[in-house]
């Protein structure tokens, strides 16, 4: 039995030749829960014959590679000595990948169906897309919808195309142009993460999607939603389940997201546009913090002033 193995060079070739094109499914742990072996072996499992899986392990204080031998057998198995988000382990771990022409961007607590990878890769063709973005459902249920790409408005938020415990009855199954391929996973075209230089290392956690998708799209790139790839993905970060990276310091869930929500905007918007956006997100900014005081949520009035203090 092959063993998951070190990589350790400095830059390592990955890659499937053949008459498929070659897809790095690129995972980021860091202290993973149990649902981490079964992210795994839908991997291992995929029915893509050009697939090849890369755990990048973030400073845990476990040796994952039991782990990750026992789920997947020959994955490669890159450590890191600290843990700065789950955007800086992609780029450092995709930073020694040659030869791929896909890379999955992976959670360690999403799971995929065995088809989802070559559904994907098909449909990035199909589309000409840079990015594409799998039918995300609630982990654990078969037919409770999470995203199914999403929307941004005006002022740079994100907005669901799905609403909160809507059923999947193939009501979405119309593959269609979004702007976010939300995070837990995501099809890229390797040639376009290069030339973006991955995601942006100031996005420790939450919204490194959104930033990366509204680039790729400044940059030419479409980005699709492929609603026939389905994976299941827990969002324990999101849920409590884990803590934030080390790197975000004391900030909280809701903080690091109004952070980067208000950075990108700020940094991709151009100069004419931030000349309205700027005021109005000011004014919108002091009332939600007033109402949030008024009505007793003060964690939230604290997110907004932090979001703008951090940035």
């Amino acid at each position: 039995m092959s063993t998951a193995r070190d990589d350790r060079a400095s830059r390592q070739e990955i890659g499937t030749e053949g008459v498929v094109p070659a897809v790095v499914a690129v995972v980021a742990a860091s202290d993973p829960g149990p649902w981490f072996e079964e992210c795994l072996g839908s991997l291992a499992q995929q029915d893509y014959p050009g697939l090849t899986l890369l755990v990048v392990d973030a400073a845990s204080r476990e040796d994952l590679a039991p782990r990750v031998e026992r789920a997947a057998p020959g994955a490669f198995l890159r450590r890191l000595h600290e843990d700065r988000g789950p955007a800086a382990s992609w780029n450092e771990a995709l930073a020694g990948v040659e030869g791929a022409s896909f890379y999955l961007i992976c959670h360690d607590d999403v799971v995929l169906a065995p088809d989802a990878v070559g559904l994907l890769v098909e449909e990035a063709f199909r589309a000409n897309a840079g990015v594409v973005a799998p039918k995300h459902l609630v982990f654990g249920d078969p037919e409770a919808l999470l995203h199914v790409g999403q929307g941004l408005d005006r002022l740079g938020a994100v907005v669901e195309r799905v609403q909160p415990g809507e059923l999947d009855h193939g009501q979405h199954d119309a593959g269609q142009e979004v702007f976010v391929a939300p995070g837990g996973a995501m099809l890229v075209r390797a040639d376009l993460f290069d030339r973006l230089g991955g995601f942006d290392p100031a996005i420790v956690a939450f919204g490194e999607d959104r930033d990366f998708c509204w680039r790729a799209q400044l940059a030419g790139a479409r980005v699709v939603v492929a609603p026939g790839a389905r994976v299941w993905h827990k969002e324990a970060m999101a849920a409590g389940e884990r803590p934030v990276p080390p790197a975000a310091g004391t900030a909280t869930v809701r903080a690091l997201q109004r952070r980067h929500e208000l950075y990108s905007t700020l940094v991709l918007n151009d100069g004419w546009s931030l000349l309205w956006l700027v005021p109005v997100l000011a004014v919108l900014a002091v009332g939600e913090v007033v109402v949030a005081e008024l009505t007793g949520h003060r964690d939230r009035a604290r997110a907004v002033v932090d979001a703008w203090r951090w940035n």
